[in-house]
């Protein structure tokens, strides 16, 4: 009987959940070592917990486990992974601090959600391009594109590793696979270096920060220097590798470099805030002049209307002033949070670095003003207190 894809993800669901069941009966679970655990906060009603690791892991994100420590167990969920640094919601408040514990991951973990999208895929559930699959599985020929050139040997490459070049570059759906040490990541450089030459968009993703980074150094060498500083390659994430290179691509850098013409922009509106300032303060000393020229009880009548106006002025000022102050704090205690956050912990929970810095020069311009005009304000205040005093008593 010839495969199909219904016959195919039935055999794929029957074979996962033997392979599960053959972990589960050997009671093998992996545990790993954490120290030095600090409280940083709360997502909901868990806990948020940050650990040093003892020997770096590849620990999938939002796998579940149970956090020992002493005699005690908890449920615990994998929120991110940085280098030795590992950030973990546990059900439990286990205090401020935790000196040392063991973290136990449950290696079917991994073989369950995947056994359960595919039952997903299979009872119709979740949606599948069927077609994309089963070329992907090689039971049935792949959409070539006419007209495609092949990639210029790059001299690095074997035979077979650019022959996968090449198929790539002709055909929708292609499965590269090898075993450790064959040169699956350079062969995937090559063929990101040559989709860049040819203009095209990509996304680059992997379980490890180290082949990310294989894989871009290529595309990255073979651009010029106008096309990196113009942001023509992101790295999102932490790198794997202190290379000069890669630094000069991460979205730090890129933000960083963007960030100039908002300066620019900063600096002349600032300019501008002067001219508007110092025509206010000249309008001003004429309207303080104007009343000074007063000799009657109208004149004392003003001074007390306007006496009372630059009190209540310098109130509302010093108020908002003190409202604007907290929001900076805030702001400034979020971009703290932000910039020690991991890239996936800033998705979750939306902490966005450049975003939040923007909002701090933005509410240190507002401070700025406000701190300026309420200057006026007592200014106004004072001139008329001078004025009430000085005006002539009928």
């Amino acid at each position: 009987m010839l495969a199909n894809f219904e016959s195919i993800t039935d055999e794929l669901i029957t074979a996962l959940g033997e392979e599960i069941d053959a972990i589960k009966e050997s009671g093998g679970s992996e545990k790993i070592g954490i120290h030095d655990g600090r409280y940083i906060g709360k997502a909901g009603a868990r806990f948020l917990y940050c650990f040093l690791l003892d020997a770096e892991f590849n620990i999938p994100l939002d796998t579940p486990a149970q956090l020992h420590i002493d005699k005690d167990s908890h449920e615990a969920i994998i929120v991110s992974v940085q280098g030795f640094k590992i950030t973990l919601s546990i059900k439990d408040d286990v205090g401020p601090t935790i000196p040392k514990a063991i973290l136990s991951l449950s290696p079917y973990f991994l073989l369950q959600q995947l056994q359960r999208r595919i039952e997903e895929i299979h009872t119709g559930v979740l949606p599948a391009n069927k077609e994309s699959c089963m070329q992907l599985f090689g039971f049935t020929t792949g959409t070539s594109f006419s007209g495609v050139r092949s990639a210029a040997d790059p001299g690095n490459l074997n035979k077979e590793q650019l022959e996968a070049v090449n198929r790539c570059l002709q055909q929708r759906v292609t499965f590269i696979w090898g075993p450790p040490g064959t040169g699956k990541t350079r062969t995937i450089g090559t063929l990101v270096k040559e989709l860049v030459r040819r203009g095209e968009r990509l996304l680059v993703t992997s379980h490890t920060n180290v082949a990310v980074d294989t894989a871009l150094l290529p595309a990255i060498k073979a651009l010029s220097e106008n096309e990196i500083h113009d942001g023509i390659v992101v790295r999102v994430g932490a790198l794997a590798r202190e290379d000069p290179i890669l630094q000069r691509v991460t979205m730090e850098a890129v933000l960083n470099r963007k960030s100039q013409d908002l300066l620019r922009q900063q600096e002349r509106i600032k300019a501008e805030s002067k001219v508007i300032q110092g025509t206010r303060n000249q309008l001003v000393n004429a309207i303080t002049l104007i009343e000074r020229v007063a000799k009657t009880e109208q004149r004392v009548a003003e001074a007390r209307d306007a006496l009372a106006r630059a009190g209540e002025k310098v109130k509302k000022l010093e108020k908002d002033i003190a409202q604007a102050r907290r929001d900076l704090g805030y702001l400034q205690s979020r971009l703290q949070q932000a910039e020690a956050a991991g890239f996936f912990r800033r998705v979750l929970f939306g902490l966005n670095p450049e975003a939040i810095r923007r909002q701090i020069v933005n509410r240190d311009g507002i401070i700025m003003q406000l701190e300026s005009a309420c200057q006026a304000a007592r200014e106004e205040k004072r001139i008329a207190g001078e004025d009430l005093s000085e005006a002539p008593r009928v």
